[in-house]
């Protein structure tokens, strides 16, 4: 169980990165200003939600465990395309783009969550 919460703290992390990277460089566009400051607080937010999820994934209800898992899946495929185009697989370098990565990492957290979805146990109500 506890190498289950480390893995999805990283994937949780790596898409919190990833996300607030891109808005703070979208937002400041300094060039050396903005890449550090994205890189730094995509770090430090990402590192947050880390030790969140490794911190409270066990009291989570199944429904926010599911969620988590999405995101994470969203994280760890987000990676691995920018992985293929990094080592221009089959030369996909030219075909993936920051539209295809995300894309493509919704559609697999999309396919995780409705997987997820008839094992998270007895419904929760809304009283």
């Amino acid at each position: 169980m506890a190498l289950q919460r480390i893995a999805l703290g990283i994937g949780a992390g790596l898409t919190t990165f990833g996300i607030v990277a891109v808005v703070i460089i979208e937002a400041v566009q300094v060039d050396p200003v903005a890449g550090i400051l994205g890189a730094v607080l995509g770090a430090l937010f990402g590192l947050g939600v880390f030790g969140l999820v490794l911190l409270t994934y066990d009291e989570a209800s199944p429904t926010i465990r599911r969620d988590v898992a999405a995101v994470a899946a969203f994280g760890y495929t987000a990676l691995a395309v920018l992985a293929l185009s990094y080592v221009n697989l089959a030369g996909l370098r030219s075909v993936i783009d920051p539209t295809v990565v995300v894309a493509v990492a919704s559609l697999v957290a999309v396919l995780v969550w409705l997987s997820l979805w008839g094992r998270s146990g007895p419904r929760e109500t809304d009283a």
